[in-house]
């Protein structure tokens, strides 16, 4: 809404930041404690698209903020739902949040209690919000979840979304490992996946489909030496028990 957002900018023009950061925050928290069934679930759908790095980027103390008003306490209720869509609303509100590094490894270690976490919502989220350098705990849960998907054909976001976080992850102990992944499973989805998603950023080599595991496995041999912070430099051998 153009007209909504040029009020808001003329009452905000010449208030502190921090403040402006305060009063949104406080707002959207309190909205989102006090609405419930469809009115909550529309307004989570919207909030679903919107950009909150502009906004953090706008105001850097909006996440700080979103926690002081109660949202991390939001956040894990909708963790430990019973309901899938709900549960990538938790995963995301940590993100808005900007929880990372071992604070948000702990939230969502609730994760691993909860039946309902294993669906594509859910894991779309996860993937979204582990992605930063600050988040190399994730690299680990984010190779297994792509073994499963592999395991099971899985296409589309559920092949995908693992890749992007490990390449914004930028922990090259990934390389081998998704070497090893696409060795399992050397298909022309896999290598597109595996390969232009994480391997083509991690490794700074560009996509090509004609690269298959083996060429990786030589590339390796090549290479490894370059990324000494990787600590270990065997590809590992993965089974895809369905």
């Amino acid at each position: 809404d153009p007209a909504a957002y040029d009020a808001w900018h003329a009452h905000c023009a010449n208030i502190n930041v921090t403040a402006v950061a305060a009063t949104e925050a406080r707002k959207l928290a309190d909205e989102l404690c006090s609405l419930h069934g469809a009115e909550l679930e529309r307004r989570l759908r919207f909030l679903a698209k919107v950009d909150f790095a502009a906004a953090h980027k706008a105001c850097p103390y909006f996440g700080a903020e979103l926690q002081r008003f109660g949202m991390l306490e939001v956040a894990q209720a909708w963790l430990d739902g019973d309901e899938a869509l709900r549960v990538a609303d938790g995963v995301r509100a940590l993100g808005w949040m900007q929880v990372s590094g071992d604070a948000l490894r702990t939230q969502l270690q609730r994760l691993e209690r909860n039946p309902v976490a294993d669906s594509d919502e859910v894991w779309s989220a996860y993937c979204v919000v582990v992605g930063a350098p600050a988040n190399t705990w994730a690299v680990a849960p984010l190779i297994e979840h792509l073994r499963s998907r592999i395991a099971t054909d899985s296409t589309g976001g559920g092949l995908f979304d693992a890749p992007q976080a490990l390449m914004r992850i930028g922990d090259p102990n990934a390389i081998p490992q998704l070497i090893g992944l696409l060795a399992a499973r050397d298909t022309t989805e896999t290598r597109y996946a595996i390969g232009y998603y994480a391997l083509s950023d991690l490794a700074g080599v560009v996509y090509d489909a004609s690269h298959d595991a083996g060429w990786w496995r030589a590339w390796w041999s090549e290479n490894s030496s370059r990324f000494p912070k990787c600590t270990t430099q065997a590809i590992p051998v993965f089974q895809l028990d369905r």
